[in-house]
């Protein structure tokens, strides 16, 4: 495993080239077309118990898991996003007596998003989840745990900052879960640190129970199923958990369409809850038909360089009409249409034929002319035209 995940990294970063490690997973372009693939790795050999001491489980037992979880998002409508995906798990705990290993489909998941504020400096946008629950625990399994085994409602709300190459996130949102669970608030807050094309970040990831279990007076019930198929562990079904885990992360962006991402975290507090370590790869493909910008309805703030984009439009004949709005008459400049075409007389020839082709009479309706363009009020007389004579 480690051979290969030395491998991919090195082959990103020989890939790697432009700064497209800016954008986020989320990236809210209509027409955009989200695949996200995610392994994460769980190992735990202790629990933080109701009092958030921590307990190491008994004769050296442990409880693992390796979920794969792969996702779509489709954002069909400008800044909503549709997306679906599913949870595949395979479990193994192991105890004095027996090793158990358990792999299954356990849920589908549903889901929207919708950007409700953009600017240059930050968005906030909300998510909304569904998780259904493929398999549910029974009390009397003799299954290792591939989750909690019901079914979830997962409302949330993220505001996201762009501070120069600083970028962080607040989330805050519910998790309701059925078969009598307790209900939990979740959160997070992280920071990430993003040069040309390798961001490097950090962030806190908690949950905190908010309504009892349903088992809450006879906590014992559900600490029997851990005790004796997730030896001892309380990484699923345990009553009232609460936890805050730490999680790094490093992002290689190979180019516009793929993203790169290796993370890894441990749990540093809790109560009623697994101690346990995990590592894990994202990948992120985007393809589709992406918008060249945000629309205007979210475009909260004016961009700084609009005057620059005025620009960008069809070039009209209007666009190069002459003023002449300039305080000179313009009469000046207009030519004298004659009544009757008989009055025109086109002379053909040569130059010495136009020189020659001048009468006293075409010098005097010059004259004429010009008297009427310096003074309105005198008129043009146009005289018919005279034949030529022929020179000999």
């Amino acid at each position: 495993m480690k051979k290969w995940i030395n491998y991919l990294l090195y082959v990103t970063m020989l890939v790697s080239s432009q700064a497209y490690a800016y954008d986020p997973y989320q990236v809210f372009r209509q027409g955009r077309i989200d695949l996200n693939l995610e392994t994460n790795f769980f190992k735990s050999q202790a629990n933080f118990n109701a009092n958030g001491e921590k307990k190491n489980l008994s004769d050296d037992n442990y409880f693992q898991n390796f979920d794969f979880t792969p996702s779509v998002r489709y954002e069909f409508f400008d800044g909503i996003g549709f997306m679906t995906g599913l949870n595949l798990a395979a479990s193994e705990s192991s105890d004095p007596f027996v090793i158990r290993k358990n792999s299954t489909a356990n849920r589908v998941d549903l889901g929207m998003d919708y950007l409700f504020w953009n600017s240059d400096r930050h968005e906030a946008f909300f998510r909304f989840m569904y998780s259904h629950a493929l398999e549910k625990t029974a009390f009397t399994t003799d299954s290792v745990s591939n989750s909690d085994g019901a079914n979830e409602i997962k409302p949330e709300m993220i505001v996201r900052f762009n501070l120069d190459s600083l970028y962080s996130y607040l989330q805050a949102g519910l998790n309701y879960r059925s078969e009598g669970l307790s209900m939990l608030a979740t959160y997070a807050a992280g920071i990430e640190a993003r040069f040309t094309e390798i961001g490097i970040g950090a962030s806190l990831i908690g949950r905190a129970t908010i309504k009892d279990d349903d088992k809450t007076s006879v906590s014992t019930m559900r600490d029997a199923v851990n005790n004796r198929v997730n030896a001892g562990s309380k990484k699923y079904f345990a009553v009232n958990p609460n936890s805050t885990d730490i999680e790094l992360n490093v992002n290689f962006s190979a180019n516009e369409n793929l993203l790169f991402k290796v993370f890894g975290g441990y749990t540093l507090l809790g109560s009623n809850s697994a101690v346990g370590y995990n590592a894990g790869i994202t990948l992120n493909f985007n393809f589709g038909i992406l918008s060249p910008k945000p629309s205007s309805h979210r475009k909260n703030k004016k961009n700084e360089n609009d005057h620059l984009n005025t620009v960008s439009r069809d070039v009209t004949p209007s666009d190069f009409k002459e003023d002449t709005n300039d305080g000179v008459n313009q009469d000046y400049f207009k030519p004298v249409k004659p009544i009757k075409k008989e009055y025109i007389n086109q002379v053909e020839g040569n130059s010495e034929n136009l020189r020659n082709a001048t009468t006293p009479d075409d010098e005097l309706e010059e004259i004429q002319i010009q008297k009427k363009l310096i003074n309105p009020e005198y008129k043009v007389k146009l005289k018919k035209k005279t034949k030529l004579k022929k020179r000999k």
